[in-house]
């Protein structure tokens, strides 16, 4: 659940995609007539909002982070956190079978000593591997057995 200034509230983007499901599900099962049209009105605001959530959670996991606080309006390429460089240590680090708390950053916790002493390059390298989509055989190294 996330909650932005100028972002509609995930709960109720939430609840209309369900809600849409519903109505799409009774609609198959008979129990709603077709010619109801609150009824495809529901299920186009839910695929709509479907869409919606979809796109802002791509938005966020593309965001930029940075190598300090710049405000909410604030922006210098100089100070953008590559995810990209920690994405390729992570993967190389997994595929050789070194994952412990300095090489693995969801694993660690903020005050463990294998944080960096950075906050902001901290959350960026959890960051980088929360969303890291790798097929198991690429992240296992290619061996169907382990």
């Amino acid at each position: 659940m996330v909650k932005l200034p100028h972002v509609l509230d995930t709960g109720v983007l939430g609840r209309i995609v369900h809600n849409g499901r519903m109505v799409r599900q009774e609609l198959k099962c008979g129990n709603i007539k077709p010619e109801k049209q609150e009824a495809w009105q529901l299920i186009e605001m839910s695929l709509l909002a479907s869409r919606y959530a979809a796109l802002f959670a791509h938005s966020i996991s593309t965001a930029s982070f940075y190598s300090e606080d710049l405000g909410v309006d604030g922006h210098d390429d100089d100070k953008v956190i590559e995810l990209e460089d920690y994405r390729k240590a992570f993967a190389k680090n997994y595929k050789q079978g070194n994952v412990n708390l300095k090489t693995h950053p969801i694993m660690r916790r903020f005050d463990d000593p294998e944080c960096c002493a950075n906050v902001q390059t901290e959350m960026a390298q959890v960051a980088s591997v929360s969303c890291l989509h790798q097929c198991i055989r690429a992240s296992c190294g290619g061996d169907p057995i382990t």
